[in-house]
């Protein structure tokens, strides 16, 4: 069939329902047309009222229009589809809510839709397997009678004549906490203990799209914990990197079970059947050749809805809802705005001149911007001094509005991101404290003390320095590892991958204020002994070795840690070439590249970078919680 002859309009209206805010590149790839033709077809149901379109401001998505159905074209759809509005909505992403949900998860949306347009291709040049379903699944609130198991966003079924083989899939966020990944592990063994139209032994396998080793060993991990708990055999849950499926095309060999590392094609993976439940079954257009009817527009479009939920003053958000606001913000804010956001929930307390410093931000441009993000709500800020400030700046943290927006972002729930991930932000807490940003605050001139070092190290890059290519925070920093039989925690104030004479180096940092007592201070130095002695008992190359930095008030001070540290280390036979000293004052005036640095059992400062040890292929930080 020619593309003349085929309802172009009405095929694109039937991906839209299945698969919301397609791009006109993925639409093109869907449909087997060029792209100039599928942005006519879009052009066309725009013109009459049927789709609209949103720009994603995300610092990960290019700002393409996105396409969506309109909510006056929805009543029109179930003409077309011969079902009734119900029946749409309890298997497709087609209501309000659905479309709310997917602006706060632009960045899984577009990473689904862009997968499936690329299964659809890969499946349209295999000469044996077909397609027969690709879709978005209803990610908000689940009913008890779905089909679909809980924390999966797609649904997929291939056909090898008369089999079939379906699936669920997994989008799978970088900065979803581990607990979170085991949570939804946990969902799916839940499901397939439940009644549901599947039957127990033929729950469709789940794909899980990741995005980085560290997340598939997490994933890995939590099915095989959980199939131990509850004996039972191993779901089928099978792993790719999101990256290699799209590059290398979802049906190659990118797919491993996680009881295994060797990867197969997914028509090897999948369970083929002959039947499968009428409630999944694929959305069929009932009159593929009828002309589409033009539809009134009697409502605001996303883009004007967005710009006037947002309040413009700072009188606030009145009765708005949670999801509408979070769905405005997720659209009004601008990349950069975003990246602060990041940034302050990994680092918090940072000022407008840092954070113009890390962005490489000019002017005003810093201030003006995290006033729009007060004024939405999103960030709050302290002005309280330091021992030798002033004329203290406003220094700046996520609010609890700031946080949702960026668990939302990575699809899991608030209080869970703050409890078990790796961003501090003032969102409430049971327990007393105030949490980790509670910790912050308080000890405020160790927080900004931290921050400090970090900026010094890239702004000196500016300048031709060294590069820092990664800053962890104190969350992100700690490991869990074991010695001699003992497991232990290495938690320091901070870490970093230093990029040097075309190698990169880990580091770690201590911040030492004078203020801790010290058998915490030897308890401390003797866990970074024991991780360098189990580094170098495992056979890390001694130039291979991370270095750990540790920066104090006073020479007094400094000398006690020297000889506490090396005695320390002599005990766990760790290497002492590794550890260095320093003081904060010559750090300020001379900066941390400079020769101000003193090695454990050395008497002659030297530049620690020069002198340090290359961690190319050293382990980086656990998120292990």
């Amino acid at each position: 069939m020619t593309a003349k002859a085929r309802n172009l309009p009405l095929e694109a209206i039937s991906w839209l329902i299945r698969l919301p805010f397609l791009g006109t590149d993925e639409l093109s790839i869907i449909l087997g047309v060029s792209k100039p033709q599928a942005a006519r077809t879009l052009d066309e149901l725009g013109g009459l009222g049927w789709v609209e379109w949103v720009t994603p401001s995300s610092p990960e998505l290019d700002s393409e229009r996105l396409y969506t159905l309109t909510g006056s074209s929805l009543g029109r759809v179930a003409l077309h589809t011969g079902l009734s509005g119900e029946a749409l909505a309890r298997s497709f992403p087609v209501e309000r809510t659905e479309v709310l949900q997917r602006l706060t998860r632009l960045e899984t949306t577009v990473g689904l839709n862009l997968f499936a347009s690329e299964l659809v291709a890969a499946a349209r040049d295999d000469a044996e397997v077909e397609l027969e379903d690709i879709r978005s699944v209803p990610w908000g609130r689940r009913p008890e009678e779905a089909w679909w198991p809980p924390e999966v966003e797609g649904y997929g079924c291939l056909r090898w004549g008369a089999w079939r083989a379906p699936f669920s899939v997994a989008w799978d966020r970088a900065g979803a906490p581990p607990f979170h990944r085991r949570k939804r592990v946990a969902a799916w063994y839940a499901f397939w203990n439940a009644e549901h139209a599947w039957g127990r032994d033929d729950i469709p396998p789940v794909l899980v799209l990741h995005h980085g080793a560290d997340e598939a060993e997490q994933w890995a991990g939590a099915v095989l914990r959980a199939s131990d708990r509850r004996q039972v055999a191993p779901l089928h849950v099978f792993l790719s990197d999101a990256e290699s499926a799209v590059n290398e095309g979802p049906l190659g060999a990118v797919w491993r079970r996680a009881d295994g590392t060797a990867r197969a094609h997914l028509c090897e993976r999948l369970v083929w059947r002959l039947t499968i439940p009428a409630p999944a079954a694929a959305l069929r257009m009932a009159d593929p050749v009828r002309p589409l009817e033009a539809v009134s527009g009697d409502g605001r479009s996303l883009r004007e809805w967005a710009a006037q939920t947002v309040p413009s003053t700072g009188e606030g958000w009145g009765a708005r809802g949670g999801l509408e606001r979070l769905a405005a913000l997720a659209l009004v804010t601008n990349p950069t705005e975003k990246r602060i956001l990041e940034w302050l929930g990994h680092h918090p307390l940072l000022s407008a001149d840092d954070l113009a410093v890390i962005l490489r931000l000019a002017g005003q441009l810093p201030q003006r911007l995290l006033g729009n993000l007060a004024r939405y709500g999103l960030v709050e800020s302290t002005g309280k001094p330091l021992e030798d400030e002033a004329e203290p700046p406003r220094r700046y943290y996520l609010a609890e509005l700031g946080l949702k927006l960026l668990a939302a972002r990575d699809g899991v729930p608030p209080r869970r991101y703050a409890r078990h991930g790796i961003v501090a932000t003032s969102i409430p807490e049971k327990k007393k404290g105030g949490g980790r940003l509670g910790t912050l605050l308080r000890q405020l001139d160790h927080t900004v003390g931290v921050n400090r070092f970090f900026v010094r190290l890239i702004r000196d890059y500016a300048q031709g320095g060294p590069r820092l290519v990664r800053w962890l925070s104190a969350s992100e920093a700690a490991q869990r590892f074991t010695y001699g039989e003992v497991t232990h925690w290495l938690r320091p104030d901070g870490a970093g991958d230093v990029h040097f004479q075309g190698r990169v180096r880990r580091f770690y940092l201590e911040w030492d204020r004078g203020t801790v007592k010290w058998p915490d201070m030897i308890e401390k130095f003797r866990v970074y002994a024991s991780y360098l002695g189990r580094l170098r008992r495992d056979g890390c190359d001694e130039a291979r070795l991370p270095t750990v930095l540790i920066v104090t008030v006073s020479p007094l001070r400094e000398k006690v840690i020297a000889q506490s540290l090396q005695a320390v280390l002599e005990e766990a036979r760790a290497p002492a070439h590794t550890v260095f000293t320093s003081l904060d004052s010559l750090l300020e005036r001379l900066g941390p590249w400079t020769p101000v640095w003193l090695a454990v059992g050395r008497s002659d400062r030297t530049n620690w970078l020069v002198s340090g040890t290359d961690t190319l292929n050293a382990s980086p930080p656990s998120r292990e919680r």
